[in-house]
């Protein structure tokens, strides 16, 4: 019987040629603003390359209105309360579930109501977001960045804010999210 092939382990272009690594990051970005030069509105872009520790970015400190991207920060707050046994899972799976696929506010309200403001402010000084950003006393008065919002995700992606099983579980919702056709 012949030995396993090896997995080739891939070069990662930022450490084998860093010019031509940033060259790539420097035509992403000026893509996405070419894709979106005839968009109605502002609007910003980041995104953060965890094997390389670089940001990509357009307009990436633009301040804006979160939306329902303003949910993960009590959604991940709302975890790390699981994590640590003062709320009981099952009293916010539901709740979980349907504000990641659906994007439900009912939910997020369930949720953000087990979690106290220090949780919440906890959450956004471990993912190191700017002064910019503010969670006010409801979704309808937060604003945020690009590239804010991108620090958080990358503390999740990190594991600097939920376990490993809270982080899967966490990233696996967010994966089966449920966009109804337009």
């Amino acid at each position: 019987m012949p030995p396993p092939t090896p997995t080739p382990v891939p070069v990662r272009l930022c450490s084998s040629d860093r010019p031509a690594y940033d060259a790539r990051v420097a035509q992403l970005e000026a893509d996405i603003a070419s894709a979106m030069q005839d968009f109605e509105g502002t609007w910003g872009f980041a995104l953060y390359d965890l094997d390389c520790d670089t940001w990509a970015g357009v307009d990436a400190d633009y301040f804006e209105y979160t939306a329902s991207t303003g949910k993960l920060p009590f959604i991940i707050a709302g975890l790390r309360a699981v994590q640590e046994g003062r709320v009981p899972f099952e009293e916010l799976r539901v709740d979980f579930e349907t504000v990641l696929r659906v994007s439900s506010d009912d939910s997020a309200n369930s949720i953000m109501a087990r979690v106290s403001r220090e949780e919440v402010e906890e959450v956004l000084r471990i993912a190191g977001v700017s002064e910019a950003t503010t969670w006010q006393d409801s979704r309808a008065n937060d604003y945020s960045t690009p590239a804010d919002i991108s620090r958080i995700w990358t503390a999740v992606l990190r594991g600097e804010l939920l376990n490993e099983e809270w982080t899967e579980y966490l990233l696996q919702l967010a994966s089966d999210s449920e966009v109804a056709d337009a």
